[in-house]
């Protein structure tokens, strides 16, 4: 492929699109924290786009529907939950709606849980993240890394500095004599 198709080709990919789901000003905050540091960390390399949700509108079936449609065709999904008990079963409804139309795509949940919510409701909505990003076929996230990936770049620009912090301890690690033991069944 020369480079001119593959320029070609890489300016014909679509979007990363993220779903944002968020049930007050608060957890919107938090959801936009994490979205920024995606920005943030990959642009320019990819282009993404943000489709937001106020959970606290899913009793609304239009809204709902588009909703379910919105995170089954994203890629990243982000549920920023300060686990408001009228919003739960609602959001149970939109699990199970976008878990039936996946089909199989790829991608992450990340649930951004207030952390001093009640227990028990933090809790059953983390269980229930966790089940429908399993069920989904997605990975699950209990927080966005503060670093998802070192792009190339900044892999090659921090590796003198890597070599010189990590270097001497992999050396000394290497030279010791390592006498594996057999652990028995």
């Amino acid at each position: 492929m020369t480079d001119r198709n593959f320029n070609e080709a890489e300016a014909k990919t679509e979007p990363c699109r993220v779903f944002v789901g968020y049930d007050d000003p608060k957890t919107h905050q938090r959801a936009s924290d994490v979205c920024n540091l995606l920005a943030h960390k990959f642009w320019p390399d990819i282009e993404f786009e943000l489709q937001p949700c106020e959970l606290g509108l899913l009793g609304n079936a239009e809204y709902h529907q588009n909703a379910v449609e919105s995170a089954a065709n994203a890629r990243i999904v982000i549920i920023a939950s300060s686990t408001q008990e009228q919003s739960r079963w609602q959001l149970h409804s939109w699990m199970e709606g976008v878990r039936a139309n996946r089909h199989g795509r790829e991608g992450v949940v990340v649930g951004l849980l207030d952390p001093d919510a009640p227990e028990g409701l933090r809790d059953s909505l983390e269980l229930a993240l966790r089940r429908f990003a399993h069920q989904a076929g997605l990975d699950y996230l209990t927080h966005a890394p503060t670093c998802w990936v070192m792009s190339a770049k900044e892999e090659t620009e921090t590796l003198p500095t890597r070599e010189r912090e990590v270097g001497p301890l992999m050396e000394t690690m290497l030279a010791e004599t390592h006498n594996p033991t057999l652990v028995s069944p």
